[in-house]
């Protein structure tokens, strides 16, 4: 990441502060600044429960209208704008070891630190999804439509990443029918300080 407080502005950093807690921006959006699109919206993530339930208070406050609440989150609008908050890890590395897609795997935390991917530039740079399979989403209809959207916005996916996808698919259905657990894949995950 180009390391200067201008980009970090241009990605939405400064809501970072309006939380009490450390938080962290992660996923899309910081790829999306990378490769020059426009963010669809920005994911802020809280490393635990309170924290998260304190930060939607503090977001109503602000005048945040909630648009629609899930497992893990919930999506806000404000100033035009759109806002997952989330709580999916104790910490950057915690959430990005979460996610599908190395291509989704970077953060940028309250104290200026950037986290990604041991991959994550060269994949993003080449547009190659490289699935990972550890986001708990294992709903195959969420799933898929996730994919489809990659490859909508120009994404690549090889044989044997798509191969890896659809098993995991097949493995995430029975694990919802027998309560099976499945491994989760481990990376390396580069940790560096924005000036």
């Amino acid at each position: 990441m180009n390391n200067n407080t201008e980009n970090l502005n241009k990605l939405g950093f400064p809501i970072l502060k309006e939380f009490s807690s450390n938080c962290w921006i992660a996923g899309g959006a910081i790829t999306n600044f990378f490769l020059g699109e426009q963010k669809t919206d920005l994911d802020i993530f809280f490393p635990n429960e309170e924290s998260f339930k304190a930060a939607t208070k503090k977001f109503i406050s602000m005048g945040a209208e909630s648009v629609n609440s899930y497992p893990s989150g919930e999506k806000f609008k404000f100033k035009g704008e759109f806002y997952d908050l989330i709580h999916l890890g104790n910490s950057p590395e915690q959430t990005i070891s979460r996610f599908d897609y190395s291509v989704c795997c970077a953060a940028v935390d309250k104290a200026g630190n950037f986290y990604h991917h041991e991959d994550y530039f060269d994949h993003i740079e080449k547009k190659e999804i490289h699935y990972i399979g550890n986001h708990p989403n294992i709903n195959f209809k969420n799933k898929s439509k996730r994919l489809q959207s990659y490859i909508n916005k120009g994404y690549s996916i090889k044989k044997e990443q798509l191969i890896s996808w659809l098993d995991r698919l097949i493995k995430d259905q029975n694990r919802l029918r027998n309560k099976k657990k499945i491994n989760i894949t481990e990376f390396k995950i580069i940790k560096t300080k924005i000036n």
